[in-house]
């Protein structure tokens, strides 16, 4: 080796990089510009738990436009509450009865109609129940398998103790075989006047933004 490839290298000198390189002057910016107040800096507090001049950079979030009235939360939600119970002011009880009633009368048809094809016994879901279902379907999102029946396995590496342990097998599966948000018996023809293309799941699109906006204020 040479002594010229021995050599250590001390880096590149001032005239290597002087060409390329920009000088900014950024002496008048102040780093404190568009950096968020301090979430519950409120000032004058309404009575529903929310301050009058609400804007979205206190609450750290971007600062996209300024609110030309009140908007934001309707309440403040304490601080121990869980993840579920801010699920729970859109997921309304409303909308979970309204999903088991309409889930309860199409498997009565079924079974009234199919009997051959639906001879588990049928019960009704509780509010809780259907919550279950709702919350193994949103872990399924999370945990991704081949298939349903894997989530119930015995098996050391496909073991999924949340699922058995939440609701049986069969019972997940039959719920999900009747699962329906509308009277299907109201769907109206393709070529009616009011037919809808969303007509089996219009209650959830009718009930969820009708949720929103009872937990916030619109901008005024």
């Amino acid at each position: 080796m040479s002594s010229d490839e021995s050599d250590e290298f001390e880096g590149f000198s001032e005239g290597d990089y002087s060409d390329g390189y920009i000088e900014s002057d950024d002496s008048d910016i102040d780093i404190n510009d568009d950096i968020p107040g301090p979430a519950g800096d409120a000032g004058n507090v309404l009575q529903n738990g929310w301050h009058e001049n609400f804007i979205y950079h206190e609450r750290g979030m971007p600062h996209l436009f300024t609110p030309s009235g009140i908007s934001g939360p309707t309440r403040i939600m304490p601080q121990d509450q869980d993840p579920t119970d801010f699920l729970k002011l859109f997921l309304t009880d409303i909308l979970i009865e309204n999903l088991i009633n309409e889930t309860d009368r199409y498997a009565l048809k079924q079974k009234e109609q199919h009997p051959n094809q639906n001879k588990m016994a049928w019960v009704k879901p509780t509010v809780p129940e259907m919550n279950a279902v709702l919350g193994l379907c949103f872990q399924m999102g999370v945990d991704r398998k081949p298939s349903t029946k894997m989530y119930w396995s015995t098996d050391h590496f496909l073991h999924t103790p949340v699922f058995p342990n939440t609701m049986s097998r069969d019972r997940f599966t039959q719920i999900m075989r009747y699962l329906h948000f509308s009277n299907s018996e109201l769907k109206p023809l393709p070529s009616a006047e009011n037919y809808d293309p969303l007509f089996k799941v219009k209650p959830l699109i009718t009930l969820m933004p009708a949720s929103t906006r009872s937990i916030t204020l619109k901008e005024m």
